[in-house]
């Protein structure tokens, strides 16, 4: 959980990364799979659902962010890279949950 952390105080603090962005996603989408292939309980879905509603609102917050300038160059590619991210997790996270 503390990749997810790392990424929500650099959403922020307005110092996201691409590969902060990566391993919190990643991160992410290991424990959704751990969740819903061995433990398919509604207790088990519940439990990952509310560890990971914060990150979720952050990414759907991401995900609608403006488009680019044309002149950031490097930096223009990594945001819209984190924007993609940001649109997978917010996709596959239920709206019931992020609308609490």
């Amino acid at each position: 959980m503390d990749v997810i952390k790392e990424f929500l105080e650099a959403a922020e603090s307005g110092n996201l990364t691409l590969s902060l962005t990566q391993n919190a996603v990643s991160k992410w989408r290991e424990d959704l799979a751990k969740v819903f292939n061995e433990a398919s309980t509604q207790e088990a879905k519940t439990e990952f659902y509310n560890t990971y509603i914060d990150f979720a609102r952050k990414c759907e917050e991401l995900g609608q962010l403006g488009g680019v300038s044309g002149y950031g160059g490097i930096r223009d590619y990594e945001k819209l890279r984190i924007k993609d991210y940001c649109r997978a997790v917010d996709y596959n996270f239920p709206y019931g949950w992020k609308s609490r």
